[in-house]
């Protein structure tokens, strides 16, 4: 967002805030409750007017977070620990990169398929693709609770509607590649128990190794994605860094694709 369009918006919001406070009855409101916590039956008696009107007002002012109850004031209470909550899962979700990574050290072995390797590697990913179920799900929980508490707009807001979308879609992709990827992989395995892999089970491994490897990086280049969107939620970048920074997860969910990346990064 740049500066223009940020003066923009703090202009429209300035003139929401003096729309509502330009009645007197909300000041009136504001003012009683400046004072400590009132119910809806004392400010009615205090301001002399019928409890459907203070009703009325009241609901505007909470609508804007002008005021708000002592349920949202406690309900509020949980957001850090939900933001907490929801940003390491989302570090735990970085379980593709380490299956890429497992995926291009093995190759470092050759490429006939002994049963004692191969069978701890598939394990390991197996078990990590387990694991990231727990993960998934709690991203999703915590981010649609993060959402209700803080009352923001999941579908008029294209950042949060984004970040919904792509996140569902890892879920789509991760349940595919256990299923249809993983599970095919260790029911060939288990006909094997001595080396090497006999070559016609190994002939029907590679394929569906090899898609679980390119949907390993296409989940990597999503996370990574949602990360730099949620990190918008609350302060738009510039487009342009936006598109740039993009283009530099794709080239690293690439990168790790094709090499070990053994210094992190590179």
């Amino acid at each position: 967002m740049d500066r223009g369009e940020l003066k923009r918006e703090a202009n429209k919001l300035h003139a929401r805030v003096c729309s509502i406070m330009s009645n007197p009855k909300r000041l009136e409101i504001i003012d009683l409750l400046s004072e400590g916590e009132k119910s809806v039956e004392e400010l009615t008696q205090a301001m002399n007017i019928l409890k459907a009107n203070v009703s009325q007002h009241l609901a505007l002012l909470r609508h804007y977070n002008i005021v708000v109850t002592r349920k949202e004031v406690g309900a509020m209470e949980w957001v850090p620990f939900l933001k907490f909550v929801h940003v390491l899962s989302f570090a735990f979700m970085s379980v593709p990169l380490f299956n890429l990574i497992a995926v291009n050290e093995r190759a470092r072995l050759g490429a006939t398929m002994l049963y004692g390797v191969d069978r701890y590697l598939e394990n390991v990913i197996g078990g990590l693709l387990l694991r990231c179920y727990s993960f998934q799900l709690t991203v999703l929980a915590s981010g649609l609770a993060l959402v209700f508490l803080q009352k923001l707009d999941l579908i008029g807001s294209w950042v949060l509607l984004a970040k919904f979308v792509l996140l569902l879609v890892i879920i789509g992709l991760h349940n595919y590649a256990y299923f249809s990827l993983q599970r095919p992989i260790n029911r060939l395995l288990a006909q094997v128990n001595a080396d090497p892999v006999p070559e016609e089970i190994a002939a029907q491994i590679r394929p569906l190794r090899a898609r679980r490897k390119k949907l390993a990086s296409v989940c990597l280049f999503l996370v990574l994605v949602i990360i730099l969107l949620g990190l918008q939620v609350y302060v738009r970048f510039n487009p342009i860094l936006t598109a740039v920074l993009i283009m530099a997860m794709a080239l690293f969910a690439w990168r790790a694709y094709k090499s070990r990346v053994p210094y992190g990064w590179a």
